[in-house]
This record gives structure tokens, sequence and C-alpha cells, in this order.
């Protein structure tokens, strides 16, 4: 019979909470089920289902609380597949008759009326105490492990956060509802001690069509995966396994809240760890970056290498493992450790974070005065990796980390280690050094947060913001008071409050006598580049319309448009040139190959005015000027140089490093242009020589650097220079400048000196891409034909070359640095600004180390 009684041995290592509780029953009803039938246009999920059978059977034999589960399957399994047998058991809360009519509807229902599915299997109805719990061993760490959503409220932008307060109050709840027991008071003093970790589990939200109501939708919103504790959990881990048998939450409906509780708590990242699949995927994004890497060709090799050393003791100094390594194993522990630890990170507080740059800073500090947090102190800690106390850091680490991950451990302790050495010696912090300093400062973000200030961090500095003088001098005690506790000094010039309306710089941003009240800077127009051939541009309104092969494609507001770049074989309607005309936008064309181009400019006076105001600018500069400028750019290419060959280190490159030093201190002191050429001559000449030794395959190394009749190594690097011509010629001419009026390359000649000059400066980055294309077999010996004017790359090399060129253009750096093709524009923009605004010179040099 269906509602046949039996009891349940009781296991060895009994439960025992309370008296009150321990005398508790309730029933275990578990049935078999054969999925028949699942059409993906209606299927529901397996949690829809059997809450639909749930209520269904409650409205049959009331009297009963029943809640639901599918052993283990998590929310990821719900879909029903044919074929599959699936395991659905309930707990009843009732009187034992009602349980049991409760179980004898449930038999009756699924045995004649039930859809797509069919009963294999109907237990006895089992007798469920505390007695039949297994009590969890002694521990300081446990894992709640939800395989289906646990609801709660949750605040705005913190979908995950939720409160020991509020997790104790739900398991009280969930007692006193389902065994009417009010446990409250027993409950909040038996998690007094403890500490909720609620970064390793995930929002889920999903939605089915409701039955009850056509038209709707119901939600089942709320978080699955690890919720972690730490603390003082004896008292509270009987209750804990109580909740796995009756589930977690104030929501009885849809299997909500289902567990499994892990005493003690398992690894959360030792599996991705060593994870393969993870490696493959970082070896490849390295290799397309680096091509100095020692013995490994492909991605599958470099992932094995990975591997091999995260299975050795722990260790990260660049002089012990070859390059580039350190780096890609930093990586990889940030990456791992990043999504957890960010979204702890309070929102104020940027600095560190992807998606945040000095202009989100300079934005919220703006925002700020706007809302009359006109009272400010700032404070600069420079090299602030090297004054952390690594004791109070590690501690940190164990609160927030999973004591069974000792090997993620102690690759951080290393990787830490390495980021104080790249300190010491002057190098960019890396992106897993700025997340551990943002756990380290966690506590200067809350306790100036808690004085009501706002806080703006970036890189080593930060500032306070405040709406009054007292609140200012509360806040700025608070961070003098706390990073002495982190083992930190404050300059005597730092965290003295003044009025914002007095003059602000920060950042190196100068916010002016009128900060209080000044407005952000408006946002910067962008150029389109159109590389797929056999595109047609249009307008619709005052919208730039991209078509590719009679495809819809992107729509872009003019009025965000800086200038439209056309490579290859594209089409363009009058209209579009007419906008162009009307929103002053450059249309520049460039052929396929590389060679040839021509400018669409604007035929306005703005147009005419900046290649005016430029030459009127050029012919003011007496001959030391022009030749300081010039000096600018020497000293640009070879700090670019440094920046490539500290990239590729090796027993003697610091003697090339000394030179390059020497190098520019004498372009410093050169007492005119011609003389400035002939240190550059002599200083390229040296890199040329470095350059050639790190191409790996002997064949393509260059007998000298030449451009007439050249070797494959100067063929490859001559077209890929050319490349580079053409893009910044075309930005060039884009912006209204004239492309003659050099500093460095005499005006005079008939070549576009000014972007020659440009040029040198980004020579590096374009050196570096063709060591990418030799040493990983992109362009081999083979991709290179013999003629009479000397080596040529055949048409599928360049075709080849072109998509690397463009690759390197369109990629991001690490740690949130721009495209080139965005540095270049930046740059040209820099260049019209200093003729057209009268700003400072500036140049955007390559001067990363890692």
């Amino acid at each position: 019979m269906a509602n046949d009684l039996i009891q349940e041995s009781a296991s060895t290592n009994v439960l025992s909470i309370d008296p009150e509780i321990d005398a508790q029953v309730w029933f275990l009803c578990a049935i078999e089920l054969v999925c028949e039938r699942a059409d993906k246009r209606t299927q529901d999920s397996l949690l829809g289902v059997i809450e639909s059978l749930t209520k269904t059977v409650c409205d049959q034999a009331p009297g009963v609380r029943a809640i639901f589960r599918l052993p283990g399957r998590s929310l990821a399994r719900m879909t029903p597949q044919v074929g599959i047998t699936y395991r659905v058991e309930w707990r009843l809360f009732g009187a034992p008759e009602a349980a049991a009519a409760w179980a004898d509807a449930l038999h009756t229902y699924t045995g004649t009326r039930l859809r797509h599915y069919r009963l294999k299997t109907f237990e006895n109805l089992q007798r469920r105490s505390v007695a039949q719990l297994c009590a969890p061993p002694a521990a300081s760490e446990a894992v709640l492990d939800f395989l289906t959503p646990y609801p709660f409220a949750t605040k705005p932008g913190q979908p995950t956060q939720l409160s020991r307060t509020f997790f104790l109050g739900d398991l009280a709840w969930r007692l006193l509802k389902l065994l009417d027991l009010d446990r409250r008071a027993a409950i909040q003093a038996a998690g007094a001690d403890i500490t909720l970790l609620p970064w390793y589990w995930r929002l889920q939200k999903r939605s089915r069509a409701s039955h009850s109501q056509p038209g709707q939708r119901q939600w089942l919103i709320g978080c699955t995966g690890p919720l972690y504790l730490k603390g003082e959990l004896a008292p509270l881990l009987p209750y804990l396994a109580l909740a796995e048998e009756i589930q977690l939450g104030r929501e009885l409906t849809f299997g909500r809240g289902y567990f499994r509780l892990h005493v003690p708590g398992p690894a959360y990242f030792e599996k991705n760890l060593h994870d393969k699949k993870i490696l493959s995927t970082l070896a490849t994004e390295i290799l397309a970056e680096r091509d100095d890497v020692a013995g490994c060709g492909d991605d599958e090799c470099f992932a094995s290498t990975l591997q091999q050393h995260l299975a050795r003791d722990p260790k990260l100094p660049a002089e012990s493992l070859p390059a580039p390594l350190p780096q890609a194993l930093l990586r990889h522990l940030h990456r791992l450790l990043a999504p957890i630890f960010n979204p702890m990170f309070d929102a104020p507080t940027p600095s560190y974070r992807k998606g945040y740059s000095l202009a989100t800073a300079v934005e919220r500090i703006h925002t700020a005065f706007q809302h009359g947090l006109v009272f400010v102190a700032t404070a600069n800690l420079p090299q602030a990796a090297t004054m952390l106390v690594p004791e109070r850091l590690a501690e940190a680490l164990d609160a927030l980390l999973p004591d069974a991950d000792r090997a993620f451990r102690a690759w951080l302790r290393a990787g830490w280690q390495a980021a104080i050495t790249s300190a010491e010696a002057g190098e960019r912090a890396d992106p897993l050094t700025r997340l551990l300093l943002n756990l380290y400062w966690q506590p200067l973000d809350t306790a100036v947060l808690a004085t009501g200030a706002t806080l703006v961090r970036q890189d080593d500095a930060f500032i306070l913001l405040a709406a009054s003088r007292e609140q200012a001098e509360a806040a700025a005690q608070a961070a003098r008071v706390t990073l002495a506790e982190l083992g930190m000094d404050v300059l005597p010039d730092d965290l003295i409050v003044q009025e914002a309306s007095t003059g602000l710089t920060f950042l190196g941003v100068a916010f002016g006598a009128q900060a209080a009240t000044a407005e952000p800077p408006p946002v910067v127009r962008k150029p389109v580049y159109i590389t797929q051939h056999g595109c047609f541009l249009g307008v619709s309104g005052q919208t730039l319309d991209i078509r590719c092969h009679d495809q819809e494609g992107d729509r872009l507001p003019l009025h965000r448009v800086s200038e439209i770049i056309v490579q290859g074989q594209a089409s363009f309607s009058s209209a579009l040139v007419r906008q162009c005309h009307a929103h002053d936008i450059p249309l520049s064309l460039e052929l396929g190959s590389g060679q040839g181009m021509t400018t669409i400019i604007p035929n306005t006076a703005a147009a005419y005015r900046v290649a005016y105001r430029q030459a009127v600018k050029f012919e003011r500069l007496d001959t030391m000027a022009r030749c300081d400028l010039a000096k600018t750019l020497v000293k640009g290419k070879l700090e670019g140089y440094r920046t490539l060959f500290q990239q590729r280190y090796h027993p003697g490159t610091q003697a090339l490093l000394q030179a390059l030093a020497r190098a520019m201190q004498s372009a410093e002191a050169a007492a005119d242009v011609a003389q400035l050429r002939g240190v550059e001559g002599a200083a390229a000449r040296r890199c040329f020589a470095e350059l050639n030794t790190l191409i790996i395959p002997e064949a393509l190394r260059m007998a000298r650097r030449r451009q007439q009749n050249p070797d494959p190594g100067n063929s490859l690097l001559n077209f890929c220079y050319h490349l580079l011509y053409i893009r910044l010629n075309s930005i060039v001419r884009a912006l209204g400048l004239n492309p003659f009026l050099g500093f460095l390359h005499a005006p005079d000649n008939r070549y576009e000196s000014l972007v020659y000059d440009l040029m040198e400066i980004f020579r590096t980055r374009i050196d570096r891409l063709v060591l990418r294309l030799f040493n990983l077999k992109t362009v081999g010996i083979q991709d290179f034909v013999a003629t009479d004017q000397g080596a040529r790359l055949t048409s599928a090399a360049r075709r080849r070359v072109l998509m690397q060129f463009e690759r390197e253009l369109l990629t991001p750096g690490r740690g949130g640095e721009p495209p080139l093709g965005e540095t270049l524009y930046a740059q040209a923009v820099l260049v019209r600004d200093y003729f057209v605004a009268d700003r400072p010179w500036q140049l955007l040099i390559w001067n990363r180390r890692d």
C-alpha cells in the first residue's frame, strides 16, 4: 500500500538539537518517473512539472505542507530528456493520517493522469525525525551547496550579498513554518560568531509560462552554488544539518532552497587552477601577444608547460622561470580570483577594477562636486605594494578563501612576493597585485564611507569628498588611523582638508578654481574603421548604416563619429558624403594592399583653420624649439625599445638597456637636429642588431637594415612599417593637419615628415608584431618570392599580415590599455591640440614593463 509507514533506521552518528525538536516527526514520500515525451517547443523545467503535480495533490489532500526535491539534480540539469528516470522526494509536514492521504492521492494521480511521464516506482511512506539525520563533524568552515535557487531580498547592485542576520532569520522561519517551533533567539545566538562568504555562488533567473494566468510568466529567482560559512560553527551546525533535510528560505514552492551540506568545506579554486581547457585559452592569448615562449610554438605545448609549473612548488620570481611564464601564471591567478573578489568591494571605490579608469575617477569627482561635496582631502601612497604587511594580507586572504584551497593560497603568496619585487624595481603593478591591494585597502574604504564621506581611489592615490568641513575632517582622521593600522605612512602634506573652489589637482588633472561647479569633459568622438570587403556605407537620417554582403550591420550616430576610414573594396552613397560634410567627418579611403590613399576632407573653414594655425605656430618656432620637440620623439622611440627588450630580457640585455639610457641622455644634450639624428641612427642600429637576434628562424634574420632590394626579413619589416604609415597618414590628414610639417624629419622633404615623426614612437610596436609573425610561424621563408627588386611577400602572405596588423590595431592591451589603433588616433589628436588649442606637447610613449 502507498500509505504503509516504515521506520527508517537511525544513523550511527545521531543528530540531536533539543528535546522538542528531536521529538518532531515528518514524512518522506519518494517516486521514480520516466520521461516519455519532451517537446522542445512546450517542454517545462522539471521544477515546473513537479510543482504543478505538488499543487494538484495538495488541493486533493489538504492538511499537509509539502516541499520537494530532485536529489542530486542542480538547476542546470532540470531539462526533461526522453527515457531518463527521475527520482522525486517530498517532505510532508502534518498529521500521519493527512500524510498518508496525501501519498494515496499522489499515487493515484501519477498512476493514471500524469502526462508525458510514466510512474516507475512508488516507495512506501517513511517516518522521518532528527534521529535519522547525521550529526556533522566539528569544523570551522562549512559549505551549503545550493542546487536550486535560494531566494532572499537583495540590495540594488549586490544580487548575491546575504547578511548573517537575514540568513539566520530564514533558518528560524523555516522551523516555524514547517515544524511550528520558534527558535529565532536560539538560532541568532548560535550563529553570532559566524561569517558568511556570499561571493562564490551566483544569481539565477529562470522564467516559465504561467498555467493558471495565461500571458503571464512565473519567475524563479535566487542564488545557487556554494555559500561558505566560517567561524565558530559548532552551535549552528545541528540546525544546518536539519536545514539540509527541510531546505532553506521563505518560499516553499518549486523546490527552492535545496542544498547539500559539506563539513568541512571543499576547495573552490583547485579544480580550475589546473584545468587544461582554461590554461589552453590563456596560452592562446599569450602566444598572440608574445613571441618569446621558449620551446613552445602552439597553445597546447604552452598550456602543458603552465600545468606542469602549477603542479610544482609555487615560485614566481622572473629569473627563476622562462619568459613569459610568470606573467601568464599571474594572469591565470587573477582571472580565477577576480570574479569572486571584485563584487565584494564597495562601489564608490573604483580603483583597480575592470571597466574603471582615470576617466571614471574624474567623472565621479565631478558628480560629487555637483552634489555639493566641495570639501576635499587627498593622499598619495607611492609604491603601495612595498608598504603592505604580508601577515595582514595573509590574514585577509585566509578569512575569504576556502580552507581546502591550500595550493591556490600558496600561489597567491608567491604572486604577492613577485609583485613586491617588481614594485621595488619601479615596475607597474600587474592586475593580480591591484586586486590584492583592493582587498588590503578594504578597511580604508569601510572606515571612510562610515563617516558619510565619498571616497574615490585611483592607482595609489585617493580623494575624500564631503559636504562639510567637519565631515571631511572626520573622514581624513578615519583614513589616517586606518592607514596606520595597515602599516602605511601618510605624508605631512596629505589629507589636509580644503575647499574645492580654491583649486584642486588630483591624478594630474587640474579641476580649476571653479571645480565645484565644473562640468565633466565631453565624450570624445571616435573613428570608425571599415576593414571588411564588400561593405556599403549609407545614412538613415543622422545615423551611419553599414551593410556587408546585403546583411544588416552596425548603426552608429553620426555625432559620435570623428572620421570614417575605409580599407579595401567598399562603396558609399552620395548622401553619406553630404552628411560627412555637414558633420565635419573626414572620409579616408585606402587600398586593400596598403598602397595608395586619399582623404575626403569636409570643405569647411574649420578644416582649413587647423592647417593654417598649425603653419603659423610651426613658423613661430625657432630652431631650438623645433630641436626640443624632435628630442622628445627620439627619446620616446628609445623608451619604446627599452620596453620591448625589457619584455624579452636575457643575460645580455642589461648592457643594451644601459646603452639606450646613455643614448637618451645624449639625445637630450644634442645641440641641433643633425646631431640628434646621428644619436638616433647609432642607437637604432644597435636596436636592430638586438632585434635581429630575437628572430628564431635563422633563415629570416636580416644581414643589415635596408629598404632597397630587401631580404625576407627586411621585406616584412618594410611592409608593416608601410601599413603603419598608411594608418597614421590617414589620421593626420583626416584631422586637418599638414602632414609635411615635421621636426625630426626635414619639413622641406617630399615625404610627409610629420607622419614619419609620429611613426618613430610606434615603430617598436610594429617590431614586436614582426617578431610574432616570424617566431610563431605565421610567416615563413616559403611566403617570399625573389624578384629583381628583392624579396616580396606572396599575395596570400600579405593577406595574413594584413589580418594580423588589423588585429594589432583593434586588440586592447592588458591592464586596460586602449588598442594601438585608438592610440594612434589619440596621438594625432594631441598633436593637433598642440598646434590649435595651445596645449602642451605630449607623446603617448610605450613604457610598460609587464
